[in-house]
């Protein structure tokens, strides 16, 4: 990426972001939302095809995560990205995420649309490990 390009990435990101007009503040002085949008903008400088997010909206207020929110998922459709996105905020993953994956304990234990894991959590369910069963006894 030559230098002039990097300029005109860097000014699309930001004004995509409503940082352009703050870009000679201090990054010390801006809020965490701010802060939060300018790693997102870094982390897009070079039109990487996956991205990881590690809970983007944690510390910020609702007004903020909700603008936040909004931006990845517009860069997301806008640059075409992939965007892997942990969180423990399931409202959070059901407004950026097509797909969701439930770990537990660093074992994969679901994966689909939100409305489909619903769907099948809602029913009871209940696993017993155990040893020593006799055959006869697993067939009943």
């Amino acid at each position: 990426m030559t230098l002039n390009e990097r300029q005109t990435r860097i000014e699309e990101l930001l004004n995509h972001l409503g940082l352009w007009k703050r870009r000679n503040e201090i990054v010390k002085t801006w809020s965490r939302g701010m802060k939060q949008k300018l790693a997102i903008a870094r982390t897009l400088l070079h039109r990487p095809a996956l991205v990881f997010f590690d809970d983007p909206t944690a510390g910020l207020d609702p007004v903020a995560a909700a603008s936040l929110h909004e931006d990845i998922a517009n860069l997301a459709a806008q640059e075409g990205v992939t965007i892997f996105l942990t969180t423990h905020n399931l409202a959070e993953a059901e407004k950026l995420c097509h797909q969701v994956g439930i770990i537990r304990e660093g074992k994969l234990l679901a994966i689909g649309h939100l409305d489909q894991l619903r769907t099948h959590s809602s029913k009871p369910q209940l696993d017993i490990i155990a040893r020593g069963f006799k055959p006869q006894i697993l067939e009943s």
